[in-house]
């Protein structure tokens, strides 16, 4: 049997690798669009433009990581090459979870000394804007490091349950098509990727609530145990579908690729 962590080092390396070539993308973007901005613009770059520029193409770093991961993600699950490993079905879908996980957190790393670099070129304005802030109210804040532990966790859950969900929808259809026609097959993959589409609005749903309760009724007594709460939740739904999706695995669905 292939160790845990054989199967790590087999499965971490490819999805490095993609975390590599979304930050790529988006540093030829950020040229590129800094080139034309600069030879375009009736005045002079400014720093704020470099930062305000990392910003938005962040958000497009994302977006294309996702669909990166996602799509490695159930590739190892439905591969022959890696279906093939002398390795347990949960152990496969575990390591292949927590390499994306540690795939997640590197490409967090890279994005926050991007824009770490992006507000240093801007640091006079950010500290303007910080010193704006109005901290006068009647909200009770809780100490910064408790606010940016529970931000850290809920974004890990809301992660966690992303690709769980995706993962278990994916199996599902796959189990079903299996005994489909091919033309069958394709209306049924048509409907996937739809509910791909609202399993991910709904996720965003989710945490974004979570970020309301955390804001919002931090403050108060059981605001805590609030968000705890959900988090406990978000966690548990998703230990769940990891399960049936390893049962599918094992009753249903073979390699296919």
């Amino acid at each position: 049997m292939t160790s845990f962590g054989q199967l790590n080092r087999a499965l971490v390396g490819r999805k490095l690798r993609l975390v590599t070539r979304a930050i790529l993308i988006e540093l030829i973007a950020l040229v590129v669009t800094l080139l034309v901005e600069f030879f375009t613009k009736a005045t002079s770059l400014t720093a704020t433009d470099v930062e305000s520029t990392i910003g938005g193409l962040g958000v497009i770093f994302w977006v294309v990581l996702t669909i990166f991961l996602t799509r490695d993600n159930e590739f190892v699950l439905i591969s022959s090459a890696t279906r093939l490993i002398p390795v347990s079905d949960t152990k496969l879908y575990s390591t292949n979870l927590f390499t994306t996980m540690l795939a997640w957190g590197y490409a967090m790393v890279l994005q926050a000394v991007l824009h770490g670099i992006g507000i240093a070129l801007d640091w006079q304005s950010f500290i303007n804007d910080f010193g704006r802030i109005d901290v006068s109210g009647t909200m009770k804040l809780p100490p910064v490091w408790v606010i940016v532990l529970v931000v850290i966790v809920m974004m890990i859950a809301a992660v966690i349950l992303f690709f769980t969900s995706v993962s278990l929808i994916h199996l599902v259809i796959m189990a079903i098509t299996v005994k489909l026609p091919v033309t069958g097959q394709r209306f049924v993959r048509l409907g996937l990727y739809i509910v791909v589409i609202w399993a991910v609005v709904r996720v965003a749903g989710v945490a974004f609530g979570l970020y309301g309760n955390l804001v919002d009724g931090i403050n108060l007594s059981s605001g805590y145990v609030q968000v705890i709460g959900s988090l406990i939740g978000m966690l548990l739904f998703a230990a769940i579908e990891a399960a049936v999706s390893v049962w599918l695995m094992k009753r249903w669905v073979e390699a296919v690729i």
